[in-house]
């Protein structure tokens, strides 16, 4: 089984053990460093904005607070169950384009298609947040886009002041109590969404170094990127090779089994 971080766990667990009696509570983190480079030299991108779903969701964080654009009753009443902030339809509409909404209150937008029209209305004041089919934010069932967003990571790299060539990302892997499967998955679903959000414009790998601590441990153990890059593109490969149709060979056996 591939358990890269198998004696990073060990290391924390000896540490904190003899110095505090919360050891297990102690959240397990994983810096990156993202490669930022393009094939010119003097070019380079910006920075990394995306969202994910971890295999394992950090439960002991906040959950994200979403909105949720919807008309029919039942789907208002299904989205607040859910734990939409608030849901609705011309009245949340009019809230957000009139600033009922501040910034801070709330995390995302999820909606109905019906609503294409109005979001496009909206698209200046929700920036980042407007929803789209291909973030997966407009859906015709607006309760489970609630309940996905809710759990939903987004990352974000930082930049570095005077070092363009890369940027950081900093996320939590869970708690050092988990099993080492748990986490080892929640690692990899973080790669593997870096590696599918990679810009073509990148000159090289994308994740140039990993770093992993657990306050309040001061030491900071490296993780060697390159196996686990390895398996994600391996990963990434079977599961596209399972999606693709099958081919007229396979289309006429069936045909005859039938």
């Amino acid at each position: 089984m591939f358990e890269p971080l198998a004696l990073h766990m060990l290391f924390f667990y000896v540490y904190l053990s003899s110095r505090t009696k919360t050891v297990c509570l102690h959240f397990l983190k994983m810096q990156i460093s993202v490669n930022m480079r393009t094939k010119r030299a003097t070019k380079f991108l910006s920075k990394y904005e995306f969202s994910t779903r971890l295999p394992h969701p950090l439960t002991f964080l906040p959950k994200r607070r979403i909105i949720a654009l919807c008309k029919e009753p039942e789907q208002i009443e299904a989205c607040l169950n859910a734990g939409a902030m608030a849901a609705g339809g011309t009245d949340i509409v009019t809230r957000i384009e009139t600033g009922g909404f501040h910034w801070d209150e709330y995390d995302d937008v999820v909606a109905h298609p019906d609503f294409l029209e109005p979001l496009h209305r909206l698209r200046k004041v929700l920036r980042n947040r407007i929803p789209t089919v291909k973030n997966g934010r407009i859906g015709e069932n607006v309760a489970t886009l609630v309940g996905e967003q809710q759990e939903s990571i987004i990352l974000t790299s930082s930049i570095i002041e005077g070092v363009p060539e890369v940027t950081q990302l900093m996320v939590t892997l869970g708690q050092l109590s988990w099993d080492i499967e748990k986490l080892n998955a929640n690692l990899m679903a973080y790669l593997q969404a870096l590696e599918e959000n990679k810009s073509s414009r990148t000159n090289g790998e994308v994740v140039e170094r990993i770093e992993v601590e657990c306050l309040p441990c001061d030491e900071t153990l490296l993780l060697d990127p390159a196996p686990i890059l390895e398996a994600i593109r391996s990963r990434i490969t079977a599961e596209k090779t399972t999606q693709l149709p099958p081919n007229d060979d396979e289309l006429e056996e069936v045909t005859a089994v039938v």
